[in-house]
């Protein structure tokens, strides 16, 4: 008992840690949002939220979904076997360099040939943000690599901060630069932005990689086991998952500079950045149970991975459920501290924070489907959720206004989750039915 108490008490602290790094995280979250909407206003805001939008996904594109199948390997590897899970850190991040040049490759042939393709306008001006875009996608991938490969080693503290506050850090520190020198340009403020994912991830490299790429070079490659990249159809079904959900959560900016200007796409970036801060608060849960879900599937243990994913809808609710009230009855008066002209986002926060309520009742039942190797249906979720939720778009962006694409990310999200849950419930059943109908070991005397 005392030893059970101790492991529980261990457990808590662990969780009350990731809960105090990620609300830092959303502080100075919220502090660069403010400053960035002072600073920039209504349509320099925008402007900035289409360099944070292309920036996810072009980096989910050139992580190729190799961050979830890291965070899987080095958590299903034996323990001690660290200079391996170091050495397969090392190949990944290659890889994904490689990865980038191609995907740069693609873009700038797109730049000279079917520049109308591109999410910026074509004068000399904007296109410099694609530049900025795919400069900042190659520190992105690496960071979720390093970041994710940090929590399968039991480093998610370290892990999730600099994950999501490394970059805000150093963005703060270039708007009170921008800010002391009188400049407000927003195509700086997004290049010190994306260095910011540079910074962090080479932060991270000098901590934790530098001291163990010593000791693989002192030793002898038979002191160590292999971890094996393999390039599978489970990866390009991690690949498309991981890149399905960015242009998923990223689905809104895509859609609005076809339906709005610049100054409603800043003013409703706004709403989706206090709403999405707020259920970042999630993504601490993934650090904590992604290499627990992974470790339960590799054994089997259908009744565990019941008990964690249920264990993440009751801690998903706590942690949600009170920002959620502070935001929905003082948003007025949280949005008039951006400036005057951000208080028509009110209606967009209620739409938002709808989809966000179902996304957090549902619990990590997306990350466990990839964490047990069934991220094809993971995949197939947010493909039929962005489906559908594009389809509509379409017919409807003649008539389409801001609002109504908030409600339309807001269902389709909620749609998402709930596909998600049934998969994993699923899942969970028909290991258990599997495990009862396997053999029991004969025993000997």
């Amino acid at each position: 008992m005392p030893f059970l108490e101790r492991h529980r008490l261990e457990r808590c602290t662990e969780l009350l840690r990731l809960v105090a790094l990620r609300i830092t995280a959303i502080v100075l979250q919220i502090a660069a949002q403010l400053l960035l909407g002072r600073l920039l206003g209504s349509a320099g805001l925008g402007l900035f939220q289409l360099v944070s939008t292309w920036l996810n996904v072009l980096g989910e594109t050139a992580a190729m979904g190799l961050p979830s199948r890291a965070m899987r390997t080095v958590s299903s590897s034996k323990d001690g076997e660290t200079i391996a899970q170091y050495r397969f850190l090392i190949k990944t991040l290659l890889v994904i360099c490689a990865s980038w040049a191609l995907l740069a490759g693609v873009t700038i042939g797109v730049y000279y040939y079917a520049p109308n393709f591109l999410p910026f306008d074509t004068d000399a001006r904007q296109m410099s943000y694609l530049w900025v875009v795919l400069f900042g996608a190659l520190g992105f991938a690496q960071l979720r690599l390093i970041a994710e490969v940090l929590k399968a080693q039991q480093h998610a503290q370290a892990a999730v901060f600099a994950e999501s506050a490394g970059p805000v850090a150093v963005l703060l520190v270039g708007i009170g630069i921008c800010t002391w020198l009188g400049v407000s340009d927003a195509l700086q403020l997004a290049l010190i932005y994306v260095v910011g994912f540079a910074f962090t991830a080479s932060v991270l490299i000098g901590i934790f990689v530098v001291p163990n790429l010593i000791s693989i070079l002192s030793r002898s490659t038979e002191h160590g086991n292999s971890l094996e990249l393999r390039m599978d159809t489970d990866l390009a079904a991690l690949a498309s998952s991981g890149l399905l959900n960015i242009l998923f959560v990223s689905f809104p900016f895509i859609v609005l500079p076809y339906v709005s200007s610049l100054r409603e796409i800043g003013t409703f970036s706004v709403a989706f950045k206090l709403v999405n801060l707020i259920s970042t608060i999630l993504l601490l849960l993934s650090a904590l149970y992604g290499p627990k879900f992974a470790k339960a599937a590799k054994n089997g243990e259908a009744h565990c991975l019941a008990d964690i994913l249920r264990r993440t809808q009751l801690v998903s609710c706590l942690l949600y459920l009170p920002p959620l009230l502070v935001l929905a009855l003082f948003s007025e008066d949280i949005l008039l501290l951006f400036g005057e002209e951000f208080v028509v986002a009110k209606p967009y926060i209620y739409a938002l924070l709808v989809g966000q309520a179902i996304n957090a009742a549902t619990g990590l039942s997306g990350v466990m489907l990839n964490m047990v190797g069934a991220g094809k249906h993971e995949l197939l979720c947010s493909f039929s959720a962005i489906s559908i939720a594009s389809l509509i778009a379409l017919m409807m962006h003649n008539t389409m206004t801001t609002l109504d694409v908030a409600i339309l990310f807001s269902a389709a999200l909620a749609f998402k989750n709930l596909a998600s849950y049934g998969c994993a419930v699923l899942y969970i059943r028909n290991l258990s039915t599997v495990r009862a109908m396997s053999p029991l070991p004969m025993q000997t005397t």
